[in-house]
This record gives C-alpha cells, structure tokens and sequence, in this order.
C-alpha cells in the first residue's frame, strides 16, 4: 500500500539539494516542494483513516511556513479555524536524514559520520537562536564528504542516486512528513493545550506519538519508512516538533522506544508487526552508533 506525494521529477530534487549550490537555493527548493506536498497530506489522511477519525480533517488548514524553524505546531488559528503549521527547518531536516538513511545502506560510515556532524551543528545552531545570535548553515551531504577522501564516493552518489535507491529517499521523506502530520492531528484529536506543566505535557505528546504510529500503517505496508522523523526526535531528546528551547518531549530515545514497545504488541498484521519491530532495533544501533 503504497502511494506518491510529490510529483517532482526525482532527479531535479536530488540534484538541487544535493549539489554544491548555495543552501538559500536548497530551501527554496524544499519549500516549493512542501507547499505542493502538504495538500495532499490532508487529502490521504481523509481517504485513510478510520472513518470515525476523518472528521479530524474536515476544514482544517496547513500552513507552511518558510522560516528555517525545526518544529511543527498544531491548534486554532485567528479566524478561529484547526490549522496544522509546517515549517521549512523541519522538511529540510527530513530531506537530509531520509538521504542519509538511503545512504548508509552503501556507505555506513560516512553516513555515520555526517550524522554526527548534523546534530552537532544543530546543538549548535540552538543555542545560537536561543540567544538572539544568527544560526549557521550546514554544509550538504556532499560538501561535507568533500573533505574526506575516503567519502568523495559517497557524496557523488547522492548526486547520481540509482533509481531503486531514488525511490527509497523519496518514501523516506514521504513517510516521515505523514508521521508528523498525523503527530499534529493527534494533538488536534485530543484538544492538548500548550498551557500546561512539563509533566502533563510530556504525557500529551507520548499520546500523539502513539496515535501517529498506531495509524502509519494504514498508509505504509511498512512505517519503519519514517525513520528520519523517528531518528530526528531521539537524536535531539525528542524536543523539537512544537518547541525547541523546552524540554517537554519525553528525552529522545527513551521516548520512541517506549512508544514502539507500547505499539507493537497491538498490531494484528505480522508484516507490519514485523517491521515496527526491525525498526526498533535499527533506531536503537543507529543512536548507539552516533553517539560513539
């Protein structure tokens, strides 16, 4: 069950993000390529989900906001309508992670390597925002590996992506983008409000986490898909798909792996059962890995 968002040409998306062009270029890019997506988002969710949920849908607005912030929001906006928010920082997030995990079925460790570099370049940028200061630009994937001989193959890879391989990144980012959509919905769904204790907010967004991943099969045979999305939130203790200086996620690994485990054993289908569980134990190497 498998179904196309963009319908950007693969080679003109890869090639832009990927090449040596400035990254003003790049967001351009990913924003044009969002703004087309995310109507389709609302779209699917309707013809999917469980028809007790679709109403869940009905007149709600996605907006996508060009500022380079990682995060997401969802709620009521002025004219008093449900409005999910989007911004580019986060979709730039996921189109670098999805090519980093088509990447490392060739080259783990320079896939390795530069997620090491991103997140600590994120860290970074962070706390540079949290101060007022100016955030800093990554380097791509293929600038980065420009400064290692042993991972130049790497990056023209990304530049001369395979079909097959072409493919998997765009699901990747597909799969990823509907995982944090339906988060939000769930944040809608149960009417979580942002005035709350850190406890009581950690509680509503394992609950989103939960209704997200419980619904991901029914648009993916496979949700492992959204492992970009699934790395991105434990890789940064989990904080930064509504708020990225507070620490109101429950801390990143913990969090996925509680909530897999939570999810799991509650899937009637063995294949998708299957697959939630080789996720687990992939996200699980991948963090262990980076942070060593």
């Amino acid at each position: 069950m498998k179904w196309i968002l963009s319908k950007f040409l693969l080679s003109t998306v890869i090639l832009a993000c990927c090449s040596q062009a400035n990254s003003q270029t790049y967001d351009q890019i990913v924003y044009a390529r969002i703004k087309a997506i995310a109507p389709n988002l609302k779209y699917f969710a309707k013809e999917r989900l469980p028809k007790s949920e679709r109403h869940l849908v009905d007149g709600l607005k996605i907006k996508v906001d060009r500022r380079n912030l990682v995060n997401a929001s969802a709620g009521t906006n002025a004219l008093g309508r449900k409005q999910i928010t989007l911004y580019n920082g986060i979709v730039l997030t996921i189109d670098l992670l999805s090519q980093i995990a088509v990447l490392s079925q060739e080259y783990p460790d320079c896939a390795r390597a530069y997620l090491s570099y991103m997140y600590k370049e994120y860290f970074k940028n962070t706390g540079r925002s949290v101060r007022g200061l100016k955030v800093n630009n990554a380097q791509t994937p293929p600038g980065f590996f420009g400064n290692f001989p042993g991972c130049r193959d790497a990056g023209r890879f990304l530049m001369q992506m395979p079909r097959e391989h072409g493919l998997l990144y765009r699901e990747f980012v597909e799969a990823s983008l509907m995982m944090l959509f339906l988060h939000e919905l769930a944040h809608i769904k149960y009417q979580h409000s942002g005035n709350v204790s850190t406890q009581q907010s950690r509680v509503q967004e394992a609950q989103a986490d939960k209704w997200a991943l419980e619904r991901l099969p029914l648009f993916y045979d496979d949700p492992g898909l959204a492992l970009p999305l699934m790395l991105h939130l434990s890789l940064t203790n989990g904080q930064s798909l509504e708020d990225e200086e507070s620490m109101t996620h429950p801390l990143g690994i913990k969090r996925m792996l509680l909530v897999l485990d939570e999810v799991i054993p509650n899937i009637e289908d063995e294949d998708v059962a299957f697959n939630m569980s080789d996720i687990r134990g992939r996200l699980e190497d991948i963090i262990y890995e980076t942070a060593n």
